[in-house]
C-alpha cells in the first residue's frame, strides 16, 4: 500500500518565482482589506501576489477607511502598518450644518451624502432664484403699479391700471410661495440630514447583550463587544 502525506507549504515559499508576499497589521484590529475584487481580515500573513505595484483599501466601520499604495518584489516580503482614525460623531454633525450631505462625506457615506447634496443643493438654489426674484423683481414691478393705480385720476385708466396692478400683485405672490416653499424644503432636508448623519456612524464600541436564565435558574447577563 501506498501512504500519501500532503504538508502545507511554509510561510514564505513559492514556486511561483514572479511573486511575493505582503503582510499587514495594525489598528483597529479586523479591518477589511479591499484587494484586487476580494475582501479579507487583518491582520494579514504573508498574502501572496505577483511583483509589481499593487494598491488596497483598508477600512472599518466607525474609521475613516484609507487606500495604501505598495511594491511587491519577487521572493520578498512585504510589511504595511496601518492606523485608521476614528470617526468623530460631533465633527460630523457640524459638518452636516454647514450643508446637506457634507457630514455624511465625512463619514463616508457616499451614496446618502450624494442624496442630501442633491436635494440641499436643489431646494436651496430654489430658495434663493424665488427669493431674488421676488424682491428684486415682482416686488418693484408691483410697487410701481401699484402707484400707478393709487394717483390715477381717470376713470377710464383707473380699471386699465388696477387690472396691472393686480396682475404684479398675482406674480409676487406666486414668486412668495415658490421662496416660501423651497425655504421650507430646505429646512426639511437640512433638519433630515442632521438627524440622519448620527445613523451613518457606528460606534466604535458597539455591544451586544444577552439576558437568560441559567441552568440553575439564576438570571445571567452577559456583554459582547
Amino acid at each position: 500500500d501506498m501512504e500519501m502525506v500532503l504538508s502545507k507549504l511554509p510561510q514564505g515559499y513559492s514556486e511561483n518565482k514572479y511573486a511575493g508576499w505582503v503582510s499587514m497589521t495594525g489598528m483597529p484590529e479586523n479591518a477589511t482589506v479591499l484587494l484586487k475584487g476580494r475582501e479579507y481580515s487583518t491582520p494579514l500573513t504573508y498574502h501572496e501576489l505577483y511583483k509589481g505595484r499593487n494598491t488596497l483599501r483598508i477600512s472599518k466601520n466607525g474609521y475613516k477607511g484609507k487606500s495604501l499604495s505598495f511594491y511587491i518584489k519577487a521572493k520578498k516580503l512585504t510589511k504595511l502598518e496601518y492606523k485608521l482614525i476614528p470617526i468623530v460623531r460631533s465633527k460630523a454633525i457640524i459638518k452636516s450644518l454647514l450643508f446637506p450631505g457634507l457630514g455624511h462625506y465625512y463619514a463616508e457615506s457616499s451614496s446618502k451624502g450624494n442624496l442630501f447634496f442633491l436635494l440641499g443643493a436643489v431646494t436651496g438654489a430654489g430658495a434663493v432664484y424665488s427669493g431674488n426674484d421676488l424682491y428684486v423683481g415682482k416686488t418693484n414691478n408691483s410697487n410701481i403699479a401699484k402707484e400707478n393705480y393709487l394717483s390715477e385720476t381717470d376713470p377710464a385708466e383707473i380699471e386699465r391700471l388696477r387690472s396691472i396692478y393686480q396682475s404684479t400683485l398675482d406674480k409676487k405672490n406666486l414668486s412668495l410661495n415658490m421662496t416660501i416653499g423651497f425655504s421650507s424644503a430646505y429646512l426639511v432636508v437640512w433638519l433630515w440630514n442632521i438627524i440622519d448623519v448620527n445613523s451613518a456612524i457606528p460606534s466604535v464600541s458597539d455591544f451586544s447583550t444577552d439576558i437568560h436564565l441559567n441552568e440553575k435558574g439564576y438570571l445571567e447577563a452577559s456583554i459582547a463587544f
